[in-house]
């Protein structure tokens, strides 16, 4: 009779050190990242977290995640054209006018150690993150031949459309640290920051640092 109510308690003692919330997260990109790829500071996600308690003032927490990097149209290139001459006439130039955009994607995983500190509720964390990275590249414009018909005018002679999409993944595993606040048992608070890494089809590999504010639910 003994033997099955000591289990049960330590099944227990085992569970009750098991946690749970729901995350929702964003931010800012810095770096290589966001000057030479993506060239948007901005970031937004969501995911879960477990956490495990060592003592009453530290746990491992493990949490998952899905990250978007929005990025922004940038012009790469337009035509430039000679200025027309009568030496000139007949003479066949071509150019293009490109526009790119490249938006990130991330799934995350991150295990971490956590302790309490400095005043009730707060708490420091340090550990690594992995991120399972997409660079999704579009280009979109227009590329043109244009003849010299005159000594003052052109004439497009032939334009081609250009719309490609070209995608690189690539893992990157950094660093991650912050600080975090418990507003209530219910709510939390973190401020991280963590190292991650994209590879574009044109620019190719660009570390970066990313900036994130979490906010935390517990289910």
């Amino acid at each position: 009779m003994l033997l099955p109510l000591a289990l049960c308690a330590g099944l227990h003692a085992q569970s009750a050190k098991w946690d749970g919330s729901y995350k929702v997260f964003g931010g800012a990109t810095t770096g290589g990242a966001k000057d030479n790829l993506i060239q948007s500071t901005q970031n937004f996600g969501a995911g879960v977290e477990a956490t495990y308690a060592l003592d009453k003032d530290s746990c491992l927490a493990f949490d998952l995640g899905y990250r978007f990097f929005p990025g922004t149209n940038a012009m790469q290139s337009y035509i430039v054209l000679p200025t027309a001459t009568a030496a000139t006439i007949g003479r066949i130039y071509t150019g293009e006018t490109r526009d790119r955009k490249v938006d990130g994607s991330s799934w995350q995983a991150s295990a971490l150690y956590r302790r309490n500190a400095f005043t009730e509720g707060m708490y420091w964390q340090a550990g690594l993150r992995i991120g399972f990275n997409k660079a999704k590249q579009t280009d979109t414009g227009a590329a043109s031949s244009y003849t010299q018909t005159s000594a003052t005018a052109w004439t497009v002679t032939a334009t081609r459309a250009i719309d490609s999409v070209d995608e690189k993944k690539t893992t990157a595993i950094g660093l991650l640290g912050g600080i975090g606040y418990r507003f209530t048992d219910m709510y939390s608070g973190e401020l991280n920051v963590f190292q991650t890494k994209f590879e574009g089809a044109s620019a190719g590999k660009q570390n970066g640092t990313v900036v994130e504010l979490a906010f935390g639910v517990r289910f």
